[in-house]
């Protein structure tokens, strides 16, 4: 992330092989690692979290628990994270807002991401989808747009909350295809869910494993996927690229582990190459891909230039926009 960043980059690969190394025995007696987790229990980040800990229990033979620190798209795991130990025993599975996106949201923010957080491992991609009402006379995305533009008060978009990516990805399509949209934001997924199955919205935004059971059951309908490519389970949905709306939209998000920058290196090279190694199992595999997520192997300096990368992007939109939580 900066040049300190850096510099602990070389000392983690060099401590690297000698933690690889270590028997499992000799870890044995070491305390239990706590995941702090910002979405509630059953979400696809808890449960990406309970089966990577499941994994990382194995592989280093430690008690691994999953705590949930629910709110604010996350932050509020991260700031548990900050109020722990330091001592390679606490990290966080997040995904991209608590770290991209609000601490571009308030003028005064708790953590610094460059200076506070130390990136460990990415963990997955997941993909979100854009969904209709059975309300909607339509079954594709062309057809939906039509559909809103002559019936504008209509228009409705839910998202799962105010300051959210899929809240600003609505403006963004709002913009690419000049429909008049009224992005309604929701209290969380469920109600999210439910509004769109009721017809209360016309479509919504959010993970497309929230849909797909109700789609396959006719409760709704699933339009196009914000994915690079589309998904197994969805054969026929097209993505967002292929209708010409990839750039402004995006692709995925991702779930990944950060841990406080003051941990000692040679904890974070440990949590980073036993996730490298759960994220290589088919049992892993198999449990993620019933939620639409796809394991992501990368470096860690790799997933902080990701990190750098999602933030910069963010600052500037939001920069432009003028979008702020400031009251």
């Amino acid at each position: 992330m900066d040049r300190n960043r850096r510099s602990t980059a070389k000392r983690l690969l060099a401590l690297g092989a000698a933690i690889a190394g270590m028997p499992i025995w000799a870890r044995a007696a070491a305390p239990p690692i706590t995941l702090h987790v910002g979405f509630p229990a059953g979400g696809i980040p808890d449960i990406v979290a309970r089966s990577l800990a499941e994994g990382l229990q194995k592989a280093l033979g430690r008690p691994i628990v999953v705590s949930n620190r629910t709110g604010a798209g996350g932050q509020l795991a991260v700031q548990a994270l900050m109020n722990s130990a330091a001592d390679g025993t606490h990290f966080a599975v997040t995904t991209p807002a608590a770290l991209t996106i609000r601490p571009h949201l308030y003028k005064t923010f708790p953590y610094s991401v460059s200076k506070d957080l130390m990136p460990v491992t990415a963990v997955c991609d997941y993909f979100h989808a854009l969904v209709i009402s059975n309300n909607v006379p339509a079954t594709s995305l062309p057809a939906f747009l039509e559909w809103c533009k002559a019936n504008p008060d209509q228009a409705t978009i839910g998202t799962p909350g105010a300051g959210t990516s899929l809240q600003f990805i609505a403006e963004m399509l709002t913009a690419q295809t000049g429909v008049p949209f009224r992005i309604i934001p929701y209290k969380g997924g469920p109600a999210l869910t439910q509004a769109v199955v009721s017809g209360e919205v016309a479509a919504c935004l959010n993970i497309v494993s929230n849909f797909t059971v109700l789609n396959k059951a006719g409760r709704l309908k699933i339009l196009a996927v914000l994915a690079p490519r589309r998904l197994a389970d969805l054969p026929d949905t097209p993505t967002f690229e292929e209708l010409g709306l990839g750039a402004a939209v995006g692709q995925a998000e991702w779930i990944g582990v950060v841990a406080n920058a003051s941990t000692p290196a040679k904890d974070v090279v440990e949590l980073h190459l036993a996730t490298q190694k759960v994220l290589a199992t088919e049992a892993f595999k198999e449990r993620i891909a019933q939620y639409q997520c796809l394991p992501t192997l990368m470096s860690t300096q790799e997933f902080g230039s990701v990190i750098k990368k999602s933030s910069d992007y963010w600052s500037a939109y939001l920069r432009n926009s003028g979008f702020s939580l400031d009251s």
